[in-house]
């Protein structure tokens, strides 16, 4: 029987090298994205302060994605477990762009505000009466009440809201 050497023996992997530098070139590239998704976030942060929460969830997703990664080379998660790797790299590269397409959204999405037909409309008299009996009138108004006074159009500006809609003035 031969006696073989370490040098002539061929090398065996539990994962092809390849798809390991694959899911590292991924790794990288998501991180980039969700890097850029940051500081674009921070920027529109300035004017919108709750983006300060999208840039906690990014922040932790990607010290999970690193630590998922991290278990898998050192063989803490199995090589059979690749696709779980990438999956988990792909989600991350997906909630990284959407945040970053979401924070380019401009104008944001104004709700329309309209009459309700449930408001109520209550005719009021009002009357008037002078000291002289030719003057005297009477007036009718009607008032409509309103169920929220949360949110008031300023009817003299224009606001538009998306191409899909195509309003210029409300």
């Amino acid at each position: 029987m031969a006696k073989s050497s370490a040098a002539s023996d061929p090398l065996y992997y539990d994962v092809s090298p390849e798809y390991e530098r694959y899911t590292k070139y991924f790794l990288m590239i998501s991180a980039v994205v969700c890097l850029v998704s940051i500081i674009c976030t921070i920027v529109q942060a300035q004017e919108e302060k709750i983006f300060y929460i999208i840039i906690i969830s990014l922040a932790i997703s990607l010290i999970f994605v690193i630590c998922i990664y991290m278990f898998f080379k050192r063989r803490i998660l199995l090589a059979e477990k690749l696709w779980f790797v990438n999956l988990t790299i792909f989600i991350f590269f997906l909630q990284a762009l959407i945040y970053l397409i979401f924070v380019f959204i401009k104008p944001y999405p104004i709700p329309i505000t309209t009459k309700s037909p449930l408001t109520p409309t209550i005719p009021t008299r009002t009357t008037r009466n002078s000291t002289r009996p030719h003057n005297s009138s009477n007036t009718t108004t009607t008032t409509t009440r309103s169920t929220s006074t949360k949110g008031k159009i300023d009817w003299n500006k224009k606001i538009i809201l998306t191409k899909l809609y195509e309003l210029d003035d409300i």
